[in-house]
């Protein structure tokens, strides 16, 4: 199956086209460009399909990363695979970047290790992060997405389970914790790889934003509508 895969979560614009029965990415385009993902993304959508020099009518699936990260990066992803599963009728997947971010850790680590003992952690700014974890936790289930102030985690008995590595952006504030060293991006392999083996359900994907966003409506610059 050949998919377009593409992440906007976080600082990184980048696309892939992945052939899953090979287990190969044909083609890659990624730039860390900070914002304007909106600007960017059909660029490095079509640098990466002309260097897999596949047509759009050969996609089959579009996968894409829905976050948590980037509230305006994630909605122009989601918004951007829709449109392509629109146009060309195919189904389209959405994983979220803690998961790749764990499923990389776990390829990362040469060790023997217990499946259920990593955790991804990224900064979320004002003080949180975004974290999941593969094992259960008081604060939610095993494998499930939450925002949590960092000094709250810190100090929670969860971060002692024997054997547990860390990987992520926040990974570093938990100095009694093996740390997986990947990168803080998900990987576009993993990614597409991840988006290929799920069993489509006929759902459309949504953002994972885990908290409202810092932008507010503007209060008290309505214009009152004028009769004519």
């Amino acid at each position: 199956m050949i998919s377009l895969a593409i992440d906007t979560s976080g600082t990184v614009c980048a696309a892939c086209i992945y052939d899953s029965e090979q287990g190969n990415v044909l083609g890659k385009k990624s730039e860390d460009i900070g914002r304007g993902h909106a600007e960017h993304l059909m660029e490095i959508i079509s640098a990466a399909m002309s260097e897999a020099k596949v047509e759009h009518a050969q996609l089959e699936r579009i996968i894409t990363c829905i976050g948590p990260g980037s509230f305006t990066g994630v909605r122009v992803g989601v918004a951007t695979a829709r449109g392509f599963g629109l146009g060309l009728k195919i189904p389209v997947i959405g994983i979220s970047s803690l998961e790749a971010l764990i499923e990389a850790a776990k390829s990362a680590t040469t060790d023997k290790y217990d499946e259920t003992c990593f955790g991804a952690v990224q900064s979320a700014g004002r003080g949180d992060v975004y974290c999941q974890f593969t094992y259960d936790t008081e604060f939610s289930a095993a494998n499930t997405p939450m925002v949590i102030p960092l000094e709250k985690l810190q100090a929670s008995p969860l971060i002692q389970k024997a054997g547990l590595i860390l990987c992520g952006t926040a990974a570093q504030e938990f100095s009694e914790v093996k740390i997986c060293q990947i990168e803080t991006s998900p990987s576009m392999q993993i990614l597409a790889d991840l988006g290929s083996a799920v069993e489509f359900d006929g759902s459309r994907p949504e953002p994972l934003y885990l908290r409202k966003p810092d932008a507010k409506p503007q209060q008290g610059f309505a214009v009152e509508r004028q009769d004519t």
